[in-house]
């Protein structure tokens, strides 16, 4: 279809229901339709057709009848891994394990403080190997000892879902790096291949790009320093407030409880030992390692891939739903063998699940189905790449790009597909603009590395912007939380860093030809933190100043 206003519509007409019905699923039902019938130039009849045909492709069933296909079912080990997931976490509450793990974790944490502090730490743990197991784990294991220190949900949530994406993208051995490399091949970038843009090789492009990525590396300091600080400031500092007045943690809004079966018997869990909760926790995690490592061609599984290079060509989405598989199978039998469970508890488990998973994964199928009309269809960020991008000097490339990335990725919730349309476009532009030769070194043109940094850290400010960014859908869903006030409290911590980003992209377009690569990235990157770290503490004082000034107020007028 012909680019034009009308590929804006549909995630517009998202972000507008969602804010206000506070029904994101209505939201991206009507995404899907109304881009549907963009698609289809207007005709009811050819976009009912379109949408069914789109939510029946995602859903990739059809590529079960061959292996190739199967290998490539991304969207369905994504469904099948949180189906798994879900059906996990009730196995480990009927057989006493979650209740294991609480009562040893209430034993060592003592502190609300440290409640999120240990969040923080398995956030950073779990995301590094994906933002995606993050996301779908971690929130059923801190929720019941972040419930028993009155910690609100948004703020379990926002703690496991705010860090994990800038940790993926830091971490050269997460599933996104590995996501990252393949971009990067097929967008020109190889260490000798004829017909290539930039000649280099691809870790250490990525490598040299880390110190250029300056919301995520803020984002993690900012959200550490203010854990460490006790620091908040709005919906998370009123859900706070509200929480310790009342010991309620949905601000006051009726509280969510999804279906979670049968809870173990009093029997069940005298006898259960924090084993069992490892046991479940450990085969997930070595199960799921293991099957990267076995798809990526590891030489100690049978292949002739040295262990880093199976990391990067394992295949991730695979991985994590047999991981799953093998975590749910072998747990079963344990508890079986422990006498925690008994094997005529199997359908009763299984259903279960599904109710736990229950609108959260049609949530996440809708965000998909939507996501791939809006990148694949209408092209939206293409249109808008094209739009934004105009004759201007080669220094602000860092800083465009960031903010081209940010609006692309809120709008799409998706940073592979925001990094696909734009790194292309900007190893196009750079040597265009220097008119040099192709391929171009990488040490010939050192704001190549600023741009990838640029457009990653972009993609992750979209990631915490999007109402419909799947990690923020799972995160809501498994900690229990509304899901528009994760999305609304996660804009507001990523507006300061937002900012300050853009200020330390300034410095470096400035600074880079100067002062070289490195230099100028610490220097971006230290006026970014100090002009962040100056915004939290005004927003702060000013949030505690507010609390305050309405107590004396109330007190007054007692």
């Amino acid at each position: 279809m012909e680019a034009s206003w009308f590929v804006v519509l549909p995630p517009l007409i998202v972000i507008i229901i969602a804010a206000c019905t506070k029904r994101i699923l209505f939201a991206l039902f009507m995404g899907i339709a109304t881009g549907s019938l963009v698609v289809s130039g207007g005709s009811i009849t050819d976009a009912i057709s379109f949408a069914v045909g789109r939510l029946w492709r995602v859903t990739q069933i059809s590529h079960l009848s061959s292996w190739d296909g199967f290998w490539r079912c991304t969207y369905f080990f994504g469904l099948i891994f949180f189906l798994l997931l879900s059906i996990l976490i009730v196995i480990m509450r009927r057989s006493g394990a979650a209740y294991a793990y609480g009562a040893f974790a209430l034993k060592k944490i003592q502190t609300m403080k440290g409640a999120e502090t240990a969040s923080l730490i398995m956030s950073c743990f779990f995301a590094a190997i994906d933002d995606y197991f993050t996301s779908m784990t971690l929130g059923s294991v801190m929720q019941p000892i972040t419930d028993q220190f009155s910690i609100p949900r948004v703020k379990l949530a926002l703690l496991i879902s705010v860090i994990a994406a800038p940790i993926s993208m830091i971490l050269p051995f997460s599933s996104w790096v590995a996501d990252l490399i393949s971009l990067l091949r097929s967008a020109g970038v190889s260490d000798g291949y004829s017909g290539s843009i930039v000649k280099t090789d691809l870790f250490a492009f990525y490598f040299s790009s880390v110190p250029f990525m300056l919301y995520a590396i803020i984002m993690i300091i900012i959200v550490c320093y203010m854990t460490s600080k006790r620091m908040s400031y709005g919906i998370i500092a009123r859900h706070e407030l509200y929480a310790a007045k009342t010991g309620e943690l949905f601000d006051g809004k009726l509280a969510i409880m999804p279906p979670q079966g049968t809870e173990a018997t009093e029997v069940v869990k005298k006898n259960s030992k924090l084993m069992d909760f490892l046991f479940s926790i450990i085969t997930l995690y070595v199960s799921t390692i293991a099957l990267i490592l076995w798809s990526g061609g590891w030489v100690f599984f049978g292949g002739t891939a040295s262990f880093f290079s199976a990391l990067q060509h394992g295949n991730f989405f695979f991985s994590f739903a047999g991981g799953a598989f093998c975590a749910v199978i072998l747990s079963f039998i344990y508890f079986l063998v422990r006498k925690q469970l008994h094997y005529n508890q199997v359908v009763g488990v299984a259903i279960d699940g599904f109710l736990l998973a229950g609108s959260a994964l049609v949530t996440l199928w809708f965000s998909w189905v939507f996501g791939s009309i809006i990148a694949r269809d209408l092209k939206t960020g293409s249109f808008l790449a094209e739009l934004m991008i105009g004759h201007v000097s080669v220094a602000s490339f860092p800083l465009m790009f960031f903010i081209l990335s940010a609006v692309i990725a809120t709008i799409l919730g998706r940073t592979s597909g925001t990094i696909s349309i734009l790194v292309p476009i900007a190893f196009e532009m750079v040597p265009a603009f220097l008119g040099l030769p192709l391929p171009i070194d990488l040490t010939q043109v050192p704001i190549l590395s600023a741009l990838l940094g640029a457009i990653i850290s972009g993609s992750v400010v979209g990631k915490h912007f999007s109402p419909v960014a799947d990690t923020t859908v799972m995160t809501s869903a498994v900690a229990g939380c509304y899901h528009l006030d994760l999305v609304k409290s996660q804009i507001q911590l990523a507006l300061p860093s937002f900012f300050a980003s853009l200020l330390g992209y300034y410095v470096i377009g400035i600074t880079i030809d100067t002062y070289g690569s490195m230099p100028s990235a610490a220097i971006g990157l230290s006026v970014a933190l100090i002009t962040n770290l100056i915004i939290v503490h005004i927003l702060h004082w000013l949030s505690s100043y507010r609390r305050d000034h309405f107590y004396d107020i109330a007190r007054h007028r007692r």
